[in-house]
């Protein structure tokens, strides 16, 4: 028996120098005799390093399918995979799977750097255990960093093995999740729209009813404007196509525009008296804090209006002159409250029928509109009658307008054949008169017109008083009178009463402008919603087609966050790098074995105390396949080692 000490590899037939002298050990990187009888083994780096190179690869490709499959769900909701893997899961198995490429690789490069660095010069042996340690462990990875930080390699090597903890969560924060909006129905949200106005929409009372508690609630609840449009979207969500740039859909309606005339107004409606007779009873002490009053067929205001005002006025539904003043606490002639002249302000109003473009969504149940822009209707110039009274009608041209499944512009809208029971009229476009079917126009009557105009001049006709004593405020309704055409008596239809609606363009004792013309505009936007309710297409009788839009659902959706996969980016290159440089070492000295992480070199080589050699260094898989012939055991005793059987 002997132990792993003798001979077990054959020695060359003639060898006139042993190649690891004791000279060659102890310089540092001092290149190697050629004529050594070493053979320069011609290696092949694909063979050598092949599970290391493999290892490389795959951590790259990791990286990228991270990065593909993150790009690929971005802003989208997560994905339902078979046996309930979610993408989460899959993240993290390939963080791990990175992380091991790379401590792998560290490992391989900190177990070869030992060879090389024991190689070059003596060393103490307990550095060979500080390797075994750093390619295993964190904790060894410290231990050597603090060891040996001049070897280059080694330490970078040991910092990835380190940093390599840290993949998994810079990894996992790459995979970010939000709430988001995604389609679920095609064009399954619908918003009423109208094409036409006629007078049928007012037949019944209770419509008439509906159309002056809804601008009276406007007045009070602003925000209750939103919820008269009767829209249908299943999920509380939907968004809706753009017909046009920006524009989602566009219907007819009202829209206002009030100018401030404080500077021309006359403030002698705003005055004191003694008394005042209401519903047979006597009032005393009042003041006159706010007065309306039509200006239709008026001239003196024109000075004080803008050009477009007076050229909307002619096809207003509504014009109104507002003065109005504040009060203030003070004592003025034995009264305490004292009208404020100085703060007073005039506004004229206007109502009248346009197009209105919007831009829409539906969120969380609530209707979002934004009206891009405006264009007010005018009078239609027919080739054919209708109606006796049709010049007297409001129209305006519906673009993009749908017909047999194609879609019109203003560009081609001549083009749209003329079929059997299809009516044209010309239409007037900036001066240019264009042959159209009324298929494509936006009409209201003028019957429709004047029913609107009734019933917002009584809402809005009238005047507040305010108690010089007790501050007391109460609006009333103008009366309405009418003249006898034949003989030209004056006749009351219709006496003051309450109207307690009217405080709010008092906007609580702060009266100004804007307030005047917020309330006004709330008053045009609640008659458009209730136009889009009960309209209906161009002499159709029937409901117009509403705005279609798509359903969406809230779900969670994926963000990608890139900058997290820097980190585990910059340690894949730093790996690969190690690799390439422990390549290149081995190919620029082929007399250095690569033998890695294999512990057969210390059961098959000696330790001598004389550094001398008889057989030349073999590489790792001669050193296995002599490993594989050789039987050994473990000695314990006075001699204890491996003892081979001869």
């Amino acid at each position: 028996m002997n132990t792993i000490a003798l001979k077990l590899i054959p020695a060359p037939q003639e060898q006139t120098e042993t190649p690891w002298s004791d000279q060659q050990l102890l310089e540092d990187d001092e290149p190697k005799d050629s004529g050594s009888v070493h053979t320069q083994r011609q290696r092949r780096p694909a063979k050598v390093w092949m599970w290391e190179i493999i290892a490389g690869v795959a951590a790259v490709a990791i990286i990228v399918s991270v990065i593909a499959m993150l790009s690929h769900y971005d802003t989208k909701t997560l994905p339902e995979w078979p046996l309930h893997i979610n993408i989460n899961a899959s993240v993290s198995i390939l963080a791990d799977l990175l992380r091991a490429c790379l401590v792998a690789l560290a490992a391989t490069i900190i177990a070869q750097s030992k060879w090389i660095w024991f190689s070059k010069k003596p060393r103490p042996m307990n550095q060979f255990q500080l390797f075994e340690n750093a390619k295993s462990s964190i904790i060894g990875s410290v231990s050597l960093l603090a060891t040996l930080p001049n070897h280059a390699p080694t330490w970078i090597a040991s910092v990835l093995t380190i940093l390599a903890i840290g993949i998994g969560p810079f990894t996992q924060q790459a995979l970010q999740t939000e709430e988001c909006i995604q389609m679920r129905e095609l064009n399954g949200a619908r918003v009423p729209i109208t094409h036409y106005g006629g007078s049928n929409m007012f037949q019944t009372r209770q419509t008439n009813a509906t159309l002056q508690g809804n601008i009276i609630h406007s007045f009070f609840n602003p925000s209750f404007i939103n919820k008269q449009i009767d829209f249908f979207c299943s999920t509380g969500n939907c968004s809706f196509p753009e017909t046009k740039p920006g524009i989602s859909y566009s219907s007819m309606g009202a829209c206002s525009l009030c100018t401030d005339t404080t500077k021309g107004a006359k403030m002698d409606q705003l005055h004191y008296k003694t008394n005042f007779t209401f519903n047979h009873a006597t009032i005393d002490n009042i003041s006159t804090v706010m007065s309306t009053w039509q200006w239709r067929y008026s001239d003196s205001l024109e000075p004080y209006l803008p050009p477009e005002m007076w050229t909307l006025r002619s096809s207003a539904m509504t014009n109104l002159t507002i003065v109005a003043a504040p009060t203030t606490l003070q004592d003025h002639d034995g009264w305490r409250f004292k009208i404020a002249l100085d703060r007073a302000v005039a506004a004229a109003c206007i109502m009248y029928p346009c197009i209105k473009d919007y831009q829409a969504n539906i969120r969380n149940g609530v209707l979002n509109e934004t009206v891009v822009s405006t264009t007010p209707m005018s009078t239609l110039m027919p080739n054919v009658d209708f109606w006796n009274l049709i010049e007297k009608n409001m129209t305006g041209l519906r673009t993009p307008c749908e017909l047999d499944q194609k879609t019109y512009t203003l560009d081609n809208i001549a083009q749209v054949p003329q079929i059997p029971g299809r009516t044209f009229v010309i239409w007037n476009k900036d001066g240019a008169n264009i042959t159209v079917p009324l298929d494509c126009l936006y009409m209201v009557e003028r019957f429709y017109l004047e029913d609107i105009a009734s019933i917002t001049s009584y809402v809005v006709g009238g005047s507040c008083y305010r108690n010089r004593d007790t501050g007391q405020l109460f609006c009333i309704t103008d009366p309405l009178k009418t003249r006898d055409g034949n003989t030209g008596n004056v006749s009351t239809i219709r006496t003051p009463s309450p109207a307690f609606w009217l405080e709010p363009f008092l906007n609580n004792n702060s009266v100004t402008f804007a307030s005047i013309n917020e309330t006004f505009h709330n008053m045009s936007v609640t008659v458009t919603n209730h136009m889009r309710n009960f309209g209906a297409d161009v002499y159709s009788g029937t409901r117009a087609p509403a705005a279609r839009g798509n359903v969406e659902i809230s779900t969670t959706c994926i963000r990608f966050e890139w900058k997290w996969l820097i980190f585990p980016i910059v340690l894949a290159a730093i790996g690969l790098g190690l690799l390439v440089w422990v390549i290149v070492a081995d190919q620029t000295d082929p007399t250095r074995p690569v033998w890695k992480s294999s512990v057969l070199p210390l059961l098959l080589y000696e330790t001598k105390g004389d550094l001398c050699r008889e057989e030349q260094v073999e590489e790792l898989d001669t050193l296995e396949d002599i490993a594989e012939k050789t039987a050994v055991r473990f000695q314990y005793g006075n001699k204890p080692g491996f003892v081979t059987q001869q």
